[in-house]
């Protein structure tokens, strides 16, 4: 499983820009970010350069992204920009893992983001979790709708978040139940850094 693979114990806790050849990282996030919306999670940044992900789910899922937006992140150009699929697993613990309600494209011209679910409410944790801001103002908990396995993409401008995880429960971050999702998203690349 995902969990066994990671090193807990050794997250880092600012990760800074991102360049090209950059190693991939896992980092830990509590509280609030000049960089990022206050959240409590984990994040492991799998860059397209250090691995060949040639026929993973996480690369089927970029191909169709790429495919359905006209671009090809491998070499896309845009008003002098690089920009690179940036492969995240998201890891949302029960009891304490949540990401402030927000809106995308600060750092990919507005281009959607496209998420694969890997986890399953009501298995992996019990309660709250991944949500849609609807045109009434209502949050719309998309873990309801989805399965493990499930893509899904949304608009850089649509209001979204994780209402804290199992927020009924003390957390204990040495367990692997929690949110679970691959967000696949476009990113600026620096050069020469």
């Amino acid at each position: 499983m995902f969990f066994e693979k990671l090193n807990f114990n050794k997250p880092i806790v600012r990760s800074g820009p991102n360049s090209y050849n950059r190693h991939d990282y896992l980092r830990f996030d509590c509280g609030d970010f000049s960089q990022c919306n206050a959240r409590f999670s984990y994040m492991h940044a799998l860059f397209p350069w250090n691995k060949d992900l040639t026929n993973s789910p996480i690369q089927r899922a970029v191909r169709f992204r790429d495919k359905v937006l006209n671009i090809s992140s491998d070499s896309e150009h845009i008003n002098n920009m690089k920009l690179y699929s940036l492969n995240k697993i998201l890891f949302y613990p029960s009891g304490a893992g949540f990401m402030n309600e927000h809106t995308d494209g600060y750092n990919n011209l507005g281009h959607p983001n496209f998420l694969i679910a890997l986890s399953r409410r009501g298995q992996d944790y019990s309660s709250r979790g991944g949500y849609y801001v609807n045109d009434e103002g209502d949050s719309v908990n998309m873990d309801k709708y989805t399965e493990i396995g499930d893509l899904y993409a949304h608009i850089p401008n649509i209001l979204h978040g994780v209402h804290t995880v199992d927020n009924d429960i003390f957390p204990d971050l040495n367990s692997a139940r929690g949110r679970y999702v691959v967000n696949i998203s476009l990113e600026k690349v620096e050069y020469g850094k």
